[in-house]
């Protein structure tokens, strides 16, 4: 019960099965997406960590590929265009086209 944020076995009765049903889903989908996050943390803090190799012969040494966390993530670039992209949304009429035009135009500027 406590897995689905019940805290009593009145409130499990209460519910009916499709009620349950979506419940499980949901909770399932958190966990999935839980789950995602762990890995992706794992995978970035390998990218963070990532090294090249400068020099040769006796002058061979490792630098950092990321030389600061803006380097790796730039927070305001990030934000900027998401506001922007809010902005697009609610200055134009909104349909599906113009929705997918949108999206097609952001992921070409990643």
């Amino acid at each position: 019960m406590a897995r689905f944020g019940k805290k009593s076995i009145d409130e499990v009765n209460q519910m009916t099965l499709t009620e349950f049903y979506c419940l499980c889903h949901a909770k399932n989908e958190s966990d999935l997406y839980d789950e995602y996050k762990m890995h992706k943390m794992a995978y970035l803090q390998r990218e963070v960590e990532a090294q090249k190799e400068k020099g040769a012969g006796k002058n061979k040494r490792y630098e950092y590929v990321y030389k600061s966390f803006k380097d790796f993530f730039d927070y305001e670039k990030a934000e900027r265009d998401l506001k922007e992209f809010e902005e697009e949304i609610t200055e134009n009429k909104v349909t599906r086209k113009n929705v997918t035009e949108m999206l097609a135009k952001r992921n070409k500027k990643d």
